[in-house]
């Protein structure tokens, strides 16, 4: 596929995606509460820099583990590694979070899947594979941790009626998708127009 196409494509795509979200939006839903935009905006602020490091790994990943020369089998326990460790975790998750406090998790997650990018700069199996096992807890906490605090302080701290939530979360997963787009176009100038190579969209 040429750079042109690509480039059409992508546009159409993110055109009919952005049509979508506009049609099935709630254009009924009045906001009474004058504090409520700027607490939603704050959340998908930090939500989509959140989910951003978690997309802008993904294009590179596989590239990444046979630039240090691995073969299938070895990546591929890497990836079960990985998805292995967000299954198991991610069942402890909300237990976690009501004895440690949602915030408090938000930033293991953030300290964790710095670590997680750390080690994919470093060829050893070993580090790759507590790498991956970092980032599988990480994923698990990047998908439960946000929203529940979310949902904890839009319910509880605020007293926001419930149907408002619906908003943000409309609005949180139409921004995971352009994010997704953003971080995949990021990632591929990085690597390869500006020849960082494949490590260069893991570092922290």
């Amino acid at each position: 596929m040429s750079s042109y196409t690509y480039h059409v494509v992508l546009g159409i795509c993110l055109a009919v995606y952005l049509l979508a979200a506009w049609l099935v939006s709630d254009k009924k839903l009045k906001i009474t509460n004058p504090t409520f935009k700027p607490f939603q905006r704050d959340y998908l602020l930090v939500y989509s820099l959140v989910i951003m490091s978690d997309w802008l790994q993904g294009p590179y990943l596989y590239e990444l583990y046979s630039f240090y020369q691995y073969d299938e089998n070895r990546i591929a326990a890497l990836y079960v590694a990985g998805f292995v460790s967000s299954a198991v975790f991610g069942t402890f998750t909300g237990s976690f979070a009501d004895r440690f406090g949602r915030k408090r998790l938000a930033l293991v997650f953030c300290v964790m899947y710095s670590m997680s990018c750390f080690t994919k700069r470093y060829a050893s199996y070993i580090l790759l594979m507590i790498g991956r096992v970092l980032g599988g807890i990480s994923t698990s906490l990047l998908f439960s941790v946000f929203e529940s605090w979310y949902i904890h302080e839009h319910v509880h701290t605020f007293d926001y009626p419930s149907e408002w939530m619906a908003d943000t979360f409309s609005k949180a997963t139409l921004l995971n998708g352009i994010v997704a787009v953003t971080a995949g176009v990021v990632s591929h100038v990085v690597a390869e127009t500006f020849k960082f190579g494949p490590v260069s969209p893991h570092r922290p």
